[in-house]
């Protein structure tokens, strides 16, 4: 049975039906830009470097035999932020949750984003030093950021 998971309710768009050559079915339901297909924007109650930001989830883990604390974080923002200051708001992040002998993972999302996918910000620390830092324009396709 075919369900539809993103249709707001009132709006109905119609599924587009078309035949291939060997005769099999193929239904296409057009996306509605304005339908809510993320959960809802996570409590903002924390502040630094400017931004508002929340803890939408912390897991303890072990990757490799090294234990592993992964933060994901919800940053409130208007404009799209550049990579160098959301690297040195990691960094904060970072001193506040960092313990010794274990590995932090931050992934850090913002606002229009689907925050069950990937991340815009993904940072890796040890105790010491910053491991690995990336930012995916990629993931911001669809969004107010990037359309």
């Amino acid at each position: 049975m075919l369900q539809r998971l993103v249709e707001p309710d009132g709006v109905k768009t119609k599924p587009v039906i078309s035949k291939s050559e060997s005769g099999k079915k193929t239904i296409v339901i057009p996306r509605n830009p304005s339908a809510p297909v993320h959960r809802s924007e996570p409590k903002v109650n924390r502040r630094a470097h400017g931004f508002q930001y929340g803890i939408m989830e912390r897991a303890e883990s072990t990757l490799l035999g090294t234990p592993v604390e992964i933060v994901k974080v919800y940053v409130k923002v208007d404009r799209l932020p550049k990579a160098t200051v959301m690297q040195d708001f990691a960094s904060t992040l970072w001193k506040e949750f960092r313990k010794s002998g274990r590995e932090l993972h931050l992934e850090i999302y913002v606002p229009d984003m689907d925050l069950d996918d990937l991340a815009f910000i993904s940072a890796k620390y040890t105790y010491e030093e910053e491991i690995e830092f990336w930012a995916r324009k990629a993931v911001l396709y669809g969004t107010k950021y990037l359309r």
